[in-house]
């Protein structure tokens, strides 16, 4: 919860966080869900606050997306403030509509059914890790959710 608390005061200092009902996103604006994956087995974890928002802006830049909105994955002691850090920054805002309403360990149990759409295209985007430590990672996707999903589980072990 003290993660959680300092992310959303970092959010605040980085400028305001508009929260928005759901209902005011019209039918063809694009929400962007924001969260944490990570290798929790891992000794060092390492993830700073700038990555959450550099992922957005690598969304941005590789699928060319107008992005009406972020939402959080989950709710949670740090991820009840995710989103807010990147909304505050990119002047976004954060919609009232957490996809998911606990910690899922695979991007599929998170993924609100999606992966049943046949043809469902997902793009997912990640960044972090210490760029000191020569672990530094960026990387845009697109895929099915079970592929990119995967993937973005697999730069996280990569980086630690």
């Amino acid at each position: 919860m003290e993660n959680g608390r300092e992310l959303g005061e970092l959010a605040l200092r980085a400028g305001e966080v508009h929260l928005l009902p759901v209902d005011e996103i019209g039918e063809e604006g694009i929400l962007v869900t924001c969260s944490y994956v990570g290798a929790p087995a891992a000794k060092d974890l390492c993830v700073r606050p700038e990555a959450y928002v550099r992922a957005v802006e690598v969304l941005k830049r590789e699928t060319g997306m107008t992005i009406a909105g972020l939402i959080s994955n989950e709710c949670g002691g740090t991820a009840t403030t995710n989103a807010w850090l990147q909304a505050a920054s990119l002047g976004l805002p954060v919609v009232d509509a957490p996809c998911n309403g606990r910690a899922d360990p695979t991007g599929m149990m998170g993924s609100m059914g999606l992966h049943a759409q046949a043809g469902y295209v997902s793009q997912q985007a990640a960044a972090g890790r210490d760029a000191g430590a020569g672990r530094y990672v960026e990387m845009s996707v697109s895929g099915s959710l079970e592929t990119t999903s995967g993937l973005v589980r697999q730069a996280a072990v990569r980086a630690v």
